[in-house]
């Protein structure tokens, strides 16, 4: 469960959802964190790729994450 600082609400996650939570700890692209994921679970890459857009639009739409673009 995340708690938003500023306005008490509270999101729940899901198994892999706590796992891209604790993977958002160490700096990565999209698809660095899929590729991760992916191997973690023997899973095509692009699949969770697609799945960790969702939530991360999720997210952010709640200001919990914040994305940067490329450099």
């Amino acid at each position: 469960m995340l708690l938003h600082a500023d306005d008490g609400e509270v999101v729940s996650l899901n198994e892999s959802g706590a796992e891209l939570w604790r993977a958002l700890g160490s700096p990565g692209t999209l698809a660095s964190l899929a590729s991760r994921l992916a191997e973690s679970h023997d899973t095509d890459a692009t699949v969770i790729a697609a799945d960790l857009e969702v939530l991360l639009r999720h997210l952010a739409e709640r200001r919990l994450v914040e994305a940067y673009p490329d450099a």
